[in-house]
């Protein structure tokens, strides 16, 4: 494309010189300067309809040449069906290493998370490794899991004086019954001010508040993500139904907006639910 359009400003300017030669042929033999350059342009004709007969000539050629390549490239695959075989499952190969590469990036480095403020959002890591009850499954070395237990968190939380807040949350895998159905889902165990702090707005009903954790097991209470209700629940009147998580019987109080689905465990998709904070996070000994 780029040559075809440098190939055009010289065409143009071969039609340009051609006609002040020609003009000066005439005027070298006495003809006026204004008519020996109108005689000039009478004689070689309609300059447009020449550049546009010379743009479509390069045009026919390009595509030309584009069918001749691609005949030429199916004669060569036929004639070496492996070869062409083996090319093309490693350029399919490639394509999809690099869209799924580029699906990381965008996710982890390109698109922020649909919360308030997401520049601002840190990951606490403890790098402690003394063990006991208030043990964090930390460290300093590569691959450490930024992992609190409950009273650890608490303390921060109430004595932190840096951060504007502190929420907890903790990724696991759920057995869960809807109308006699049941089904294993991801889901997540949040501290009471998860969606305050993160500004996440509801689609339907409420989501949680800090008086949602008050005691263990005090407020069984879930929130369910909008893409579990829409392609599970089919976006049935959900507010104030029971939904039964592990054996124990959870009060929706609302959906979360679309497009969260969770800060830090993007694949957390089906449900968000919080299984009140001492009693189950002390189980699990972790946040």
């Amino acid at each position: 494309m780029l040559r075809r359009k440098r190939s055009g400003k010289d065409f143009a300017e071969e039609i340009k010189a051609h006609l002040e030669l020609e003009a000066a042929e005439l005027k070298s033999e006495g003809v006026d300067e204004e008519e020996a350059r109108r005689q000039a342009r009478v004689e070689f004709g309609s300059v447009g309809v020449a550049q546009e007969r010379f743009h479509l000539r390069n045009r026919i050629a390009w595509f030309d040449n584009l069918v001749r390549d691609v005949r030429y490239g199916m004669r060569g695959a036929w004639r070496n069906p492996g070869f062409a075989a083996v090319t093309m499952l490693t350029m399919a190969l490639a394509i999809g290493a690099m869209t799924a590469i580029f699906s990381l990036l965008d996710q982890a480095l390109l698109r922020a998370l649909p919360v308030r403020e997401p520049d601002s959002l840190l990951v606490l890591s403890f790098a402690g490794d003394h063990q006991g009850h208030h043990h964090s499954e930390g460290g300093n070395s590569p691959g450490h899991t930024h992992e609190f237990s409950y009273p650890m968190f608490r303390d921060l939380r109430e004595k932190n004086k840096t951060l504007s807040g502190l929420i907890a949350s903790a990724p696991d895998s759920v057995g869960v019954t809807w109308n006699d159905r049941a089904e294993i889902v991801l889901a997540e165990m949040v501290s009471g001010n998860y969606f305050e702090m993160l500004g996440v707005r509801p689609a339907v009903g409420r989501l949680f508040l800090a008086s949602d954790e008050t005691s263990a097991g005090a407020n069984p209470v879930a929130v369910l993500s909008f893409d579990y209700w829409k392609t599970h629940l089919a976006e049935a009147p959900v507010i104030g139904k029971t939904l039964t998580i592990n054996g124990t019987p959870f009060t929706i109080v609302g959906v979360a907006a679309p497009g969260f689905h969770s800060v830090v465990w993007d694949a957390c998709r089906l449900c968000t639910c919080q299984l009140r904070c001492r009693a189950s996070l002390s189980r699990s000994g972790r946040i």
